[in-house]
């Protein structure tokens, strides 16, 4: 039995007089909750290798000191669609995705308010003692749900805490996926494989999937979900034996709920008429059936999209009645308590009544404020984490609503979040040369199309084409990580090939075969140096000790190899989060209960082909021809664009005034244009490759400096100008009262 002693899950573990709780699901009632298979209150388990639960601090009998979120792996992943091909992703890749995360909350903790707040608790989830500040796994965790207790899953033989089978050879040489290629789990006793190994005993692996697709061999039993604690009673079974050693007998007091449970012999005896199935299977459930990251995250309240609707204007009543059919019903009214006062005081807005147009106006700075936090958010990112966020979307912005005063309007007081920052991960193949990918990142995992830039989801990542290659030069050089390298200069030709549509921050992988030099599938990994006659030069370099690959390749300069194999990794970057703040921008201000995004996106599209078309046409790069081209699309474009869009109901777009001057309402719609396009001399990006590695934050730093002389005359149009405002309408009614022939 391997020296295990202190591994008590924190979970339901008192500390220093406070203890940490998943919140239970218990809307059913103590009788029924037994019976249900989810005891625990989910917030989001839409994630595909995440899962979002209600924690709390609580101390006491049953008193809460704070709630939380807590994020943590899913026990089984979710898969794409059968109709759509995405790139696998491996144990090991899902790994470092957490650790980015967490490391990205960690930069931005206490610096920006606009992203969500990491929680610090120490050791209590995944934090190593022994490894300084990394990230670790935590055990796997089971809960019973007769006694309230937690605890880590016990080897039936040996006593050793089961973990993650991580052994590669031992899991392909029985036939199974291995760990760091694949994203298949299995749990088993360290311990007891390296024993047997060799042995005839056979080697017993637990996994959550119900139906897994393995091909074993004859040494290896796999056991599933439940049956792991069917296995358990060999514990109970043999406590006599167990009692005899008092270390052991201790020990499993201490880490086994069950070894002194009143309810052992119920829930571990078999069943009538040999029935396999005994009521621990049904009684302890898995929190997490395998090892297992989580990040303790401050709870949040409403998503971005939702509230836009509120801030235009709808109704708190109606509002309550579509929440409350969406997720867990525990989680519904514990949001809706927290924000219930919020909504429901009668000093909502500051102009409501007001007959001069200032609602209208009012309404449209509170977007423009909420918008304007959240791009706050993610330039945080770009300067603090040196990325992207690449999966900018309304379920990846949420809102705090803290507690408001009795002179604050409701609806003024709420801080933008942005969440979710690790929805993609660097670009790291392993044959790679150390530094030329330092900008290609993995396209999000499971994105958002209407959100998503069309460089990301209208060209595959990593596809292939066939083109000529004619090595240019060849010469030797030094990498700190990988030793000598050879630098090449290549001409890359296909009639195939739209050169302009590849950045230089790209990046290529060539194939090159030679039989007659006996060279086969070399690889050349480069980057865009300048567009060529149906193609492109590019810079590159193989990663190479063999003193022969550097004489073929100098021996064959200025031949071409032809129908050689490229595949072409786009840079996923800055520009392309401009694209999904820029439809995050027109979801704020032109959605509402009449136009719904997948209408409004329509008009969007056909202004931009409109506006490329024109441009292309002109080979005009003047920003100053746009202006005289938008103007006439924007009204065209079936009231979609309308400055009473700001409005979410029909009657308030009906019957209010609107005070939002032309040029405010032009430049908002402009900056949303310039944002979701790459028209150079117009937009802040010209392509997909636009941005300086160096400083991504800058692009977002421009877009914020508009942002500022927009709100700033919003502000000025809002509170600087109301009583000329009243002053006008007055004069206005009068005359309009002379003109009505019944006064």
């Amino acid at each position: 039995m391997t020296q295990q002693n202190d591994l008590i899950p924190v979970l339901g573990s008192a500390v220093g007089g406070l203890r940490f709780e998943i919140v239970l699901n218990r809307v059913h009632g103590e009788e029924r909750f037994e019976d249900s298979e989810e005891p625990f209150v989910i917030l989001n388990d839409f994630g595909r290798f995440s899962t979002v639960f209600l924690a709390r601090i609580a101390m006491g009998e049953d008193t809460t000191v704070k709630y939380f979120a807590l994020k943590t792996q899913r026990n089984a992943y979710r898969t794409f669609g059968s109709n759509i091909t995405r790139r696998p992703i491996t144990n090991k890749q899902i790994a470092r995705l957490w650790e980015e995360e967490r490391d990205n909350l960690s930069r931005l903790k206490g610096l920006q308010s606009e992203v969500v707040e990491l929680f610090d608790f120490g050791r209590t989830f995944g934090a190593s003692q022994e490894k300084g500040n990394h990230f670790t796994q935590s055990y796997p965790v089971t809960y019973c749900k007769k006694k309230d207790r937690y605890f880590h899953p016990l080897c039936p033989e040996c006593l050793s805490f089961l973990r993650d089978c991580q052994d590669e050879s031992l899991l392909i040489q029985n036939g199974l996926p291995g760990y760091s290629g694949t994203n298949t789990r299995y749990l088993y006793c360290k311990g007891c494989s390296s024993q047997k190994s060799g042995k005839s005993d056979r080697l017993v692996l637990y996994t959550y999937s119900l139906t897994p697709e393995e091909t074993t061999k004859t040494k290896v039993i796999i056991r599933r979900r439940g049956q792991l604690y069917h296995d358990l009673a060999r514990i109970i079974q043999s406590r006599e034996i167990h009692e005899k050693d008092p270390a052991v007998h201790k020990r499993l007091q201490r880490v086994f709920p069950c070894y002194s449970c009143d309810y052992a012999k119920e829930c571990y005896s078999p069943g009538k008429k040999g029935e396999e199935t005994i009521s621990a299977e049904n009684r302890l459930v898995p929190f997490s059936y395998y090892e297992f990251f989580a990040l303790p995250l401050e709870l949040l309240h409403i998503h971005y999209d939702e509230f836009c609707d509120l801030l235009g204007g709808a109704s708190w009543h109606s509002f309550k009645q579509t929440y409350r059919n969406r997720g867990s019903s525990f989680v519904r009214e514990l949001i809706i308590s927290q924000i219930d006062p919020f909504f429901s005081s009668p000093y909502q807005f500051i102009f409501k009544d007001d007959p001069s147009g200032l609602f209208a106006l009012e309404i449209l700075r509170l977007k423009m404020i909420a918008f304007t936090q959240l791009c706050k958010g993610i330039l945080s990112i770009h300067a603090r984490c040196r990325r992207p966020h690449l999966d900018v979307k309304p379920t990846s912005v949420m809102v705090f609503l803290p507690a408001s005063g009795r002179d604050l309007p409701s609806r003024w007081n709420f801080r933008i979040k942005v969440i979710d920052l690790a929805a993609t991960s660097l670009f790291e193949p392993e044959e790679i040369t150390h530094g030329i990918l330092k900008t290609i990142f993995w396209p999000p995992h499971d994105y958002q199309k209407i959100y998503t830039a069309p460089t990301i989801r209208e060209t595959p990542f990593g596809h292939e084409e066939i083109m000529n290659v004619t090595i240019r030069s060849v010469n030797k050089g030094e990498d700190p990580a990988k030793g000598t390298i050879l630098k090449i200069e290549a001409d890359l030709v296909s009639e195939e090939i739209r050169p302009g549509e590849y950045s230089r921050y790209d990046v290529m992988r060539i194939i090159l075969n030679a039989p007659s030099y006996r060279v086969e599938n070399l690889i050349i990994w480069g980057s865009k140096e300048e567009t060529i006659d149906q193609g492109f030069r590019i810079k590159g370099v193989v990663s190479s000790k063999d003193s022969g690959v550097f004489e073929f390749l100098r021996k064959a300069k200025d031949t071409t190899f032809y129908d050689s194999n490229v595949a072409f990794y786009k840079t996923y970057h800055v520009p392309c989060d401009l694209y999904s703040i820029g439809m995050m921008l027109i979801r704020t201000i032109l959605v509402n209960d009449k136009n719904d995004l997948s209408f409004v996106d329509q008009e969007i599209k056909r202004i931009i082909n409109k506006l490329i078309l024109s441009v292309n046409e002109e080979k005009i790069k003047d920003p100053g021809y746009i202006d005289t081209l938008l103007p006439g699309l924007l009204e065209s474009g079936k009231g979609v664009f309308s400055k009473n869009s700001v409005f979410f109901q029909r009657d308030d777009r009906e019957q209010n005034r609107n005070a939002i001057s032309d040029d405010i309402w032009y430049n908002i719609l402009r900056l949303a244009f310039r944002l979701i396009t790459n028209i150079p001399g117009f937009s802040f990006c010209s392509d997909h490759g636009d941005y300086d590695p160096n400083r991504p934050e800058k692009v977002m730093e421009d877009v914020l400096q508009e942002l500022e002389g927009i709100n700033s005359g919003l502000h000025v149009e809002l509170f600087g100008s109301q009583v000329r405002n009243r002053e006008i309408l007055e004069v206005c009614d009068t005359v309009l009262k002379g003109l009505d022939p019944k006064n």
